[in-house]
């Protein structure tokens, strides 16, 4: 009776556990907690991992969708794990590592989280079957078919439906004119971007992206994701700037003409001259220069 029992739940587990006889592992190059936020296990050696902009059009529409209309937060990156379509006859391993602390930020438990795939559905996603260790801080689900991109949400979080707010800063010597419409910077200047989500009716999810572009024009497949503050070279410059939280609210973009100036000014002596002999007490000393500077025509 016993081994009969025994074999019941070998093959049990051998029909719900995956197994590979030649196993691939793939990670993101994300962490969290010095680990890759992102590790994908399957029997397929050509899979890849890309992280997911958060402002790309296809995928801002699916996260909108689970955090407004299910009351969901993203609290993870969101990554593409490719080719899309892809098919594993023994289920696939997905595991992100998550950080507490953003969990505490939303008051959202360990319990609360479940990953969510972008699919061909009516819905936009599929909630796949998850597993949390809270003790190893991580999420995982098993899953037969790639479809698109992945992600972490919180359950339980609505009504955050304001956008976040950036403000740009100057770290270094700056000078804003006396009609207070160009701003100078030197060049060793930092320009620091800081987001904000507003708190609305005691609701904020946070800040999930913060992006901008130099001389360029705004496009969601050019933005640099703002890392730290950065400077820039001499001259003229137009810097954009913009954030999403993290239930997909995006800010409008905002736009600001910096003048970054790393040449000192040129003093020209006019008189004295060189070699012009003075008398003390006897002959005036008539001083006469002129001051000019590449940004400031009176300097």
């Amino acid at each position: 009776m016993f081994w009969r029992l025994g074999f019941i739940l070998f093959n049990l587990l051998y029909l719900w556990t995956p197994v590979w006889s030649n196993s691939h592992t793939v990670t993101s190059s994300q962490e969290i907690q010095g680990s890759p936020e992102l590790t994908f296990t399957s029997n397929k050696p050509s899979i890849t991992i890309e992280p997911t902009h958060p402002a790309d059009p296809s995928f801002s529409d699916f996260m909108q969708k689970i955090a407004h209309d299910h009351g969901c937060a993203l609290i993870s990156h969101a990554f593409y794990v490719l080719p899309d379509e892809t098919n594993f006859p023994k289920p696939a391993v997905l595991t992100f590592k998550y950080d507490p602390k953003i969990l505490e930020e939303l008051g959202i438990p360990p319990s609360k989280l479940e990953i969510h795939e972008s699919a061909p559905t009516a819905e936009g996603f599929i909630r796949l079957p998850t597993t949390v260790d809270e003790t190893n801080h991580t999420v995982t689900a098993t899953l037969s078919e790639l479809h698109s991109a992945f992600g972490v949400f919180g359950t339980g979080f609505a009504g955050d439906t304001t956008p976040p707010v950036t403000t740009l800063e100057i770290n270094g010597p700056q000078y804003q004119d006396g009609a207070g419409n160009k701003t100078l910077s030197a060049t060793g200047s930092q320009i620091a971007l800081s987001a904000m989500d507003p708190v609305v009716d005691g609701r904020s999810s946070g800040i999930s992206f913060v992006g901008y572009w130099i001389d360029i024009p705004p496009d969601f497949s050019t933005v640099t994701p703002y890392q730290g503050p950065f400077s820039l070279s001499e001259g003229i410059h137009t810097v954009s700037y913009f954030s999403i939280d993290r239930v997909g609210n995006i800010e409008t973009i905002r736009s600001t003409v910096l003048r970054a100036d790393g040449t000192a000014p040129t003093i020209v002596l006019r008189s004295p001259l060189g070699g012009e002999t003075f008398t003390r007490g006897k002959d005036k000393i008539h001083i006469d220069f002129s001051v000019t500077d590449n940004f400031d025509p009176s300097p």
